[in-house]
């Protein structure tokens, strides 16, 4: 055996060592490679599912609000209804015709007892003077109509103003408006 023989020999064991060392570090590389990967494909999938759970609390969150704005928008919408309605009941009530006036005045002039005094709007007051001299007229007050009925000795006083009687009818018939206008 000669040296080229043992050379090629020695170069044969390398080679076969070195290509048993490639295999080995390509299967680890692979091996690692595929860990990786599924280490990734992991990571990917649970990422996946958290922006899917994100976006679908998004979703709700801007549902909520969106039908929050609607339910205050048509809030709003009634209450300027009702509003409306309110104020077209005082404008009629303000200007009822004259004998309709005098008929409700009338009817609550009956309510005054011996010496009370009696305070209504200046448009009111006119009428009072001819419907009922003997009642004691003791001023004007900013209202649409009706009266104000104070005692003898100013302890008691009824509100008669058609401005109050319409808000407590407006405040207490609220619900039956808004079930009559909106269903």
């Amino acid at each position: 055996m000669g040296l080229e023989e043992i050379v090629k020999d020695i170069a044969d064991k390398g080679k076969s060592e070195a290509d048993r060392v490639n295999e080995e570090t390509a299967r680890s590389v692979k091996s690692i490679l595929d860990e990786a990967e599924s280490q990734v494909a992991t990571l990917a999938a649970k990422k996946k599912e958290e922006v899917a759970r994100d976006v679908e609390r998004l979703k709700k969150q801007e549902m909520s609000s969106a039908n929050l704005e609607v339910k205050r928008v048509i809030l709003n919408a009634r209450k300027d209804v009702l509003d409306a309605a309110f104020a077209e009941t005082r404008s009629r009530l303000a200007n009822l015709p004259p004998e309709r006036n005098v008929v409700i005045l009338q009817s609550l002039l009956k309510l005054c007892q011996e010496h009370s005094r009696v305070y209504s709007s200046e448009k009111d007051a006119t009428l009072i003077r001819k419907i009922a001299p003997d009642i004691m007229l003791a001023g004007t007050i900013d209202c649409i109509g009706g009266i104000i009925i104070e005692s003898a000795d100013a302890t008691v006083r009824l509100d008669y103003t058609y401005d109050t009687m319409i808000k407590g009818l407006f405040e207490q018939s609220q619900k039956k408006i808004s079930e009559l206008l909106f269903g």
